[in-house]
């Protein structure tokens, strides 16, 4: 009787293993494949923050001082029917333009209020793209007139009215969503003046930050001078050295040395990434591994800063 020829074939368990294999490696690849465009995303949003600095560049070039901070509470104040400034963080009310000044340079040393946030979220839309209307900024949509810096006859920081207009320094370009009238939490903006309250949004919708300082000296006026938490004390034997940097924690410690261009840098724009989120107080927060930051020089720090 003639024997059946046996055909060799894969058994159950070698099937599974094969199956397992292709489960895997899919993983992987999606794995990677998601990797790569949140890596692509968050280099998209750094070159678009870095257009921004670019612009913060050119406006302190054309017009002689960075653009200030905006009092994002209260931004735009009517001091008579036909007459506007913008609110800037650290000033008061009725004061001399000269006064003002100084009183502002201190407040962004940290010698007043020493430990509240120097941070605007509509500084950047007021005087790089110029979003406010004709009776504030001189110009009925984007662009503006000169901004006027002290002393002045007219209010401290209003815009001149007349002469020359200054086009937007900087574009969102194609995306206009990110340019959107909006809540500090990202969200739509539904209350009156939403041109006021446009902010410029990151790709992951949260608005940009734009955070201003200036650093803090030794003085020879006694061992006792304000300044925020963590400052070290003043040594008048030290006068006129830098006593504090006062770069904002979430960029980390400039007297490190892998933080040293925050030594001479005075502004910074952040996007909180794709979590949204930013711990102001610490830049080693798991919460600012995905910040998108770049500082006064176009330097861009990933994640952190520390």
């Amino acid at each position: 009787m003639a024997k059946t020829k046996a055909h060799p074939g894969f058994t159950l368990i070698e099937v599974m293993v094969v199956v397992v294999i292709a489960v895997l490696l899919a993983g992987l690849t999606i794995v990677a494949a998601g990797s790569f465009i949140r890596s692509s995303r968050s280099a998209a949003e750094q070159n678009t923050l870095r257009s921004m600095s670019i612009g913060v560049e050119q406006f302190e070039q054309r017009v002689g001082f960075a653009p200030p901070l905006v009092n994002d509470a209260s931004p735009v104040n009517a001091r008579a029917a036909t007459e506007f400034t913008i609110r800037q963080l650290g000033e008061t009310a009725n004061q001399n333009a000269n006064d003002e000044e100084e009183r502002v340079q201190r407040y962004l040393a940290y010698e007043t209020q020493p430990d509240e946030l120097r941070m605007s979220q509509l500084s950047l839309p007021y005087y790089l793209l110029g979003v406010l209307g004709k009776e504030i900024d001189g110009v009925d949509g984007p662009g503006m007139t000169m901004p006027l810096i002290s002393p002045q006859p007219s209010p401290w920081r209003s815009f001149s009215k007349t002469g020359t207009t200054i086009e937007p320094f900087f574009s969102p370009g194609d995306d206009k969503d990110r340019l959107a009238p909006s809540t500090p939490d990202g969200q739509p903006f539904t209350g009156a003046d939403p041109v006021r309250q446009t902010r410029i949004l990151d790709r992951w919708r949260s608005p940009v930050r734009y955070y201003r300082w200036e650093p803090l000296f030794h003085t020879n006026s006694g061992a006792v001078s304000p300044g925020r938490t963590g400052a070290p004390g003043n040594e008048p034997t030290r006068n006129n050295e830098v006593r504090d940097y006062n770069a904002p924690f979430v960029l980390g410690d400039p007297r490190r040395t892998e933080n040293a261009a925050l030594r001479v840098a005075k502004w910074a724009i952040i996007s909180p990434g794709p979590d949204r989120q930013i711990d102001e107080t610490n830049a080693s927060s798991s919460v600012n591994a995905d910040n998108i930051m770049v500082i006064d020089g176009g330097s861009a720090i990933q994640g952190g800063g520390s």
